[in-house]
């Protein structure tokens, strides 16, 4: 009688262990897929900053980007922002964030599937073929 009821005391102990990891895996997965969820949402809000960012920028640049006021406003932007936001603003990224704007200027065109660095790419190869082209780019 001892020993079949520490086999059933066993069983159930492998039993609950078994479910236990099953539903260990179930909130793992659950908290895995939510983090990824919130890693996408919040890249596309960035993605969607740094846009309205540049349109800020042109606007305020009156579309000059090599005017004198231009190259202060974006120095200026850079010091400024660092201070209140750390790293991620100098005046090159700014310059970056300009020209985002400038080539992706359909904000409702904006996918959430892409970070920052894809449009970064993005950028850079149109800049390759208009250099390549001469300097002539076709709209399509």
């Amino acid at each position: 009688m001892c020993i079949s009821l520490y086999v059933k005391t066993r069983n159930l102990e492998v039993g609950v262990r078994k479910w236990a990891i099953l539903v260990y895996k179930d909130v793992k997965s659950t908290l895995e897929e939510a983090r990824s969820k919130s890693y996408s949402a919040i890249n596309l809000y960035m993605v969607k900053a740094y846009w309205s960012i540049g349109k800020l920028i042109v606007e305020a640049q009156n579309g000059e980007e090599k005017a004198e006021y231009g190259e202060f406003l974006i120095k200026n932007l850079s010091k400024e922002l660092t201070k209140d936001f750390g790293k991620g603003f100098t005046a090159s990224n700014l310059r970056n964030i300009r020209q985002f704007y400038l080539t992706f200027n359909n904000c409702y065109a904006l996918r959430s599937e892409l970070s920052w660095t894809h449009y970064r790419y993005l950028m850079k190869v149109e800049d390759d073929i208009r250099k390549n082209l001469g300097g002539i780019v076709y709209e399509f």
